[in-house]
């Protein structure tokens, strides 16, 4: 069941990947607009598509990015994923409300190199998990977030080709 998309809810956010560029893809209207974060310089547009129960919220992303209506910074989240992915093919069910289960997707001017994504993007959720309370979160390097002994997040950054005129990744 690859469940549809509820709604897409739009916020403005800084975008550290991208000062300049403009828009990318077609333009939405926003279902709801969920606030705003002034920045200094261009902002990232984030479409939250909210999915019940897909395959995985990367397949859901790269579906968009084939299809021509992806933008840079949408993001989608599920309730539950029945064919998440992992590391070296790894595979897993993520079991309904369970947890947080989203991707996003990057598309840049200019490419960046995976694993910078997925070095970043693993700080950047060590960051929230500690202020969110789980003082002792740790990074396993370089994609798990570790809350004593349990995997608490786990991120995978994927691109389907290189096209160097939109480079895209997929970070989950």
């Amino acid at each position: 069941n690859r469940g549809d998309a509820r709604a897409a809810r739009v916020a403005r956010v800084p975008d550290p990947l991208q000062r300049d560029a403009p828009p990318q893809g077609p333009a939405h209207a926003p279902l709801e607009q969920v606030g705003s974060v002034p920045a200094a310089g261009a902002a990232l547009r984030l479409r939250v598509f909210e999915h019940d129960v897909v395959d995985s919220t990367s397949a859901r992303a790269f579906e968009e990015l084939a299809a021509g209506r992806a933008r840079h910074g949408d993001v989608h989240i599920a309730r539950e994923q029945t064919a998440g992915r992992g590391r070296r093919g790894a595979s897993w069910a993520s079991a309904r409300d369970m947890g947080l289960y989203a991707s996003v997707v990057l598309r840049t001017t200019q490419p960046v190199h995976p694993a910078a994504l997925t070095i970043g993007a693993g700080l950047a959720t060590l960051e929230a998990a500690r202020d969110l309370g789980a003082l002792d979160a740790r990074l396993k390097w370089p994609n798990a977030v570790l809350v004593g002994a349990a995997k608490h997040a786990g991120i995978l950054v994927q691109t389907r080709g290189l096209d160097l005129a939109a480079p895209h990744n997929v970070e989950g």
